[in-house]
């Protein structure tokens, strides 16, 4: 196969049905899949409308876009921590009030202060293989480094093995369990400086 021209650009307002389908993708939804039921229909269309906004966990404005040829093949929404708590509260109001379902107080946090957190990295599946999973965390490192973050994190479902690995290779090491939406992760931190 040819070498892929992939280029990583600042996500666009008009792309949250795209980022729409990445969050999913990245929490184990079956979005690439014959098995995209009803529910997945209507919860895309409303984290369509999450994406959208300014001041979210998936905003567009937290997110990067790898392209090829202008098309995007891959997503990676990535923001402080420190800004966590607020925007959990907007997403997840908004989420509840569509389609009933109701983040549990039980459930971890999955970043706070102090850090440049890295939540959902997508890649198309007839694109993956070309590295451009790492092309787009390492970009998120360099702009963690640009805004001065000592640490970036980021968490992965305990089965990813090959998440992990690439993870790895990008500089992450493991460092602890979080439990979010009712399932087992690994936290995974770069130390940045």
């Amino acid at each position: 196969m040819d070498q892929l021209k992939i280029e990583v650009r600042k996500a666009r307002p008009t792309e949250g049905r795209f980022i729409a389908r990445c969050v999913m993708s990245a929490i184990g939804m079956p979005v690439f899949s014959k098995e995209f039921s009803k529910e997945n229909f209507e919860m895309l269309e409303v984290l369509s409308e999450v994406c959208a906004q300014p001041d979210t966990l998936y905003s567009y404005r937290n997110t990067i876009v790898a392209t090829v040829g202008d098309i995007p093949v891959g997503a990676l929404t990535a923001y402080s921590g420190a800004m966590y708590p607020q925007m959990k509260e907007k997403t997840f109001a908004m989420v509840k009030e569509k389609t009933g379902f109701e983040y549990k107080a039980q459930w971890d946090d999955e970043t706070g202060a102090g850090e440049y957190y890295l939540d959902s990295l997508c890649v198309l599946p007839s694109f993956r293989g070309h590295h451009i999973g790492s092309l787009l965390v390492s970009q998120a490192l360099e702009t963690a480094e640009g805004l001065g973050f000592p640490l970036a994190a980021l968490i992965v479902e305990s089965e990813a093995k090959g998440l992990q690995e690439m993870y790895a290779k990008c500089g992450f090491t493991p460092a602890g369990k979080k439990f979010c939406f009712g399932k087992d992760f690994i936290r995974m931190v770069c130390q940045i400086f």
